[in-house]
């Protein structure tokens, strides 16, 4: 890879379609990889399915929690408003992640909202369920660990990557971080194209910039010569200098200026 990303940068996993069956799903997951069939089985016999539209909200920030959430295709978007009626996007969650985990050890009112950018189906995991795993299985209960302690620090990675990086940095690391997942193998050199998976103003949100500062990015990176905008297709003819641009913030002179 060629630039080393922050949580904040990385994009979720691409949507896939619908599973077979609920058990293989949860089995791909790191909390109940460790775990044995019959337990997943008894997850699984709890879990609830819920088939979303796009723009469908899951709860409410302050909605009772009691249970966590698995995607098993389709887009999340994790969020919350702040004061002018803006919303700030925390979190975007693709097929195999899960969200709402603080729920199983504390029963507190979510502080974001839960909300639908695509049709997808979501498993919900009542928070019973988790816990009679976690107080009878080790493994069960480390990985449940390792996943609060994951997402801790990874609100620490956002943070600093907020302080200590510019709004041309962000953006430029999360398109490295597309071509990144979607292009298999891809040379460093060799122009590559990628999609973005949802509208600018969410992914724009979710970076730390307004709209139109994403917008007035997306143009200058085009006036340099790095990337070519086409609705949500981006093509980046030199990632490697793209990459380069994410680490230094620095933009290079567009070729008029320079003549």
């Amino acid at each position: 890879m060629l630039y080393a990303l922050s949580p904040l940068e990385r994009p979720p996993p691409m949507v896939t379609r619908r599973p077979a069956s609920i058990e293989p799903l949860l089995c791909a997951l790191p909390l109940f990889r460790s775990v044995a069939p019959a337990r997943v089985a008894e997850v699984a016999a709890a879990a609830r399915r819920i088939e979303l539209r796009k723009g469908d909200r899951i709860y409410d920030s302050g909605g009772n929690a009691d249970g966590l959430y698995a995607v098993a295709f389709g887009l999340i978007k994790l969020a919350f408003n702040q004061p002018g009626g803006h919303t700030k996007v925390l979190r975007l969650v693709g097929p195999g992640e899960t969200f709402g985990e603080p729920a199983v050890f504390y029963p507190h009112p979510y502080p974001v909202s839960a909300e639908a950018l695509t049709d997808s189906l979501v498993l919900f995991l009542p928070a019973d369920a988790i816990m009679a795993i976690v107080e009878s299985d080790p493994a069960a209960l480390r990985a449940m660990l390792a996943t609060l302690s994951r997402r801790i620090f990874e609100m620490v990675e956002d943070l600093q990557s907020h302080t200590a990086k510019n709004g041309v940095q962000r953006v430029a690391a999360y398109l490295c971080s597309l071509a990144a997942t979607q292009v298999d193998e891809a040379d460093a050199d060799a122009m590559q194209r990628v999609q973005l998976p949802t509208r600018k103003s969410v992914l724009a949100s979710r970076l730390g910039v307004t709209k139109e500062t994403f917008s007035r990015i997306l143009h200058e990176l085009s006036d340099a010569g790095l990337v070519s905008v086409s609705r949500l297709e981006i093509t980046l003819p030199a990632p490697r200098r793209l990459a380069e641009v994410a680490r230094s913030g620095q933009l290079p002179q567009p070729a008029a200026a320079r003549l």
